[in-house]
């Protein structure tokens, strides 16, 4: 009977991951988490950065900000100059399957 339960839990957990997309927020934290490609995203999105390498990178990462607010970041990173991008996907319509990428920068 044990045995069953775990093909069928096994099963639902394959399923699921069959449909994950990058848009998908485990998905997109996983991709996310190779610095290769985290890199390659933020020079695309942001040439004048020309960050070359990632020193630190955290996905939902939650950072404090005025008074007991949160804000959760999909992927916070910084680079070898110090410079901080921010990284959140949006998905705008599941449907559609529409989605966006927001960076924020802070360069110093």
């Amino acid at each position: 009977m044990m045995n069953n339960d775990r093909t069928t839990q096994f099963a639902v957990a394959w399923e699921k991951w069959q449909k994950m997309t990058i848009t998908s927020d485990p998905m997109f934290g996983m991709v996310m988490e190779n610095k290769e490609i985290c890199l390659e995203l933020i020079n695309r999105a942001l040439p004048k950065l020309k960050a070359t390498k990632i020193v630190h990178l955290t996905t939902q990462k939650d950072i404090n900000v005025l008074g007991a607010h949160r804000v959760r970041f999909d992927v916070y990173v910084q680079d070898e100059q110090s410079n901080t991008v921010a990284i959140e996907m949006q998905v705008n319509d599941r449907k559609k399957s529409t989605s966006t990428f927001a960076l924020l920068s802070r360069t110093n």
